[in-house]
């Protein structure tokens, strides 16, 4: 007020200046923040890989709605990042009523399955409770965990959520038990198949014979000991790299980068479940052990919720990074066809497109 007092006259013709420079003012103050030099960094990123992997990008700003997509409508083999959609429809089953956290589940011998985790060390007809095999599925990526919660939702339940959501480039049937027996040759369909064919025929089935070909090699393999899987799988050791990486790929659940992040934006939004469901799975989501990828390289300190997921030639994580109060990107990047000995790459590329994402949004 170093001016002194203003006449009536004077005061009008200030009030209508600041009302005019707002309105020309307010519009640019509204619009988000250019994505364009975001989605250069990102696409040149990508490019630097060009023959080791194939890459699907999708970033998207919770709050302020602006995204980039590379290869971002593209469908991926997903690996164990299948599991990040079943925690979610586990939730909604869970909001629902359906199930209980402390709700006991058997493990029974033809749930069990091979590869990561441990539940499968457990014993025949013990049990699990939802909350342990949640905490597992998401944190150490078990299979077991997964395939029996899998089962007890219902293996069309995911689709259907998804698909709810708007997620329309998703297909999620397969547990890891039936994969791994495809892909192994241990059903009547496929036995003595070398992994090409088996990927040719895979590739070669419709949709509804495709799952109709899950559950015949599933009840085929109902007594199959879990010794004689793992036998199966260290003779395929010496098959050549190119084969099983296109039949790891065939043979997986599929989804967009662009399907899992608006899974993930919902998730943030409150949109997929309610506070309190929100909440839960976030929290199993923030105690992922595997953090070489998406938090690979940012700040000590950022909390980020995510899962991964790795098969030959396959290397992927989803998540939610917290860049502040109120300020959340999701970042999806899914890798396929890595070449032999490039992992590391691949995990570097998700890293460098992670940090890119939180250094533009912070």
């Amino acid at each position: 007020r170093r001016c002194g007092r203003r006449t009536g006259g004077d005061m009008r013709s200030l009030l209508t200046a600041v009302v005019l420079v707002f309105c020309l003012v307010a519009p640019t103050l509204a619009e988000p923040r250019p994505i364009a030099p975001l989605e250069a960094r990102v696409r040149a990123l990508v490019a630097a890989q060009r023959g080791r992997l194939k890459a699907g990008i999708a970033i998207v700003h919770v709050e302020g709605g602006e995204q980039v997509l590379v290869d971002g409508q593209h469908t991926f083999p997903l690996a164990s990042v299948f599991k990040l959609p079943i925690l979610v429809e586990l939730g909604r089953q869970l909001q629902a009523g359906a199930l209980k956290l402390d709700q006991s589940l058997p493990i029974r011998a033809d749930q069990k399955i091979i590869g990561s985790g441990t539940l499968r060390n457990r014993p025949d007809g013990s049990t699990v409770t939802v909350r342990e095999a949640m905490e597992l599925m998401e944190t150490i990526s078990d299979n077991t965990a997964t395939d029996i919660l899998f089962d007890r939702i219902g293996l069309g339940s995911v689709n259907a959520m998804m698909s709810g959501l708007g997620a329309t480039r998703t297909d999620i049937y397969l547990t890891n038990r039936a994969a791994w027996l495809v892909c192994l040759g241990m059903g009547s369909e496929f036995h003595g198949l070398s992994a090409s064919a088996i990927a040719a025929k895979w590739l070669g089935l419709s949709a509804s014979a495709r799952r109709a070909a899950a559950e015949r090699i599933v009840a085929e393999n109902r007594r199959t000991p879990l010794a004689a899987i793992q036998r199966a799988e260290d003779a395929s050791a010496s098959n050549p790299y190119a084969d099983d990486m296109r039949l790891a790929a065939a043979v997986d659940n599929q989804a967009s980068p662009a399907d899992l992040a608006l899974l993930l934006t919902t998730l943030q939004q409150g949109k997929a479940l309610d506070d309190t469901w929100t909440r839960y799975c976030m929290g199993v989501l923030g105690r992922q052990r595997y953090n070489t990828r998406i938090p690979r390289h940012l700040p000590k300190g950022v909390r980020v919720y995510h899962k991964t997921g790795s098969i030959r030639g396959v290397v992927n994580d989803a998540g939610l990074i917290e860049v502040g109060p109120h300020n959340h990107v999701v970042v999806v990047a899914l890798c396929s066809n890595v070449a032999q000995g490039a992992q590391d790459a691949a995990e570097e590329l998700i890293g460098q497109v992670a940090r890119a994402a939180y250094d533009h949004f912070r």
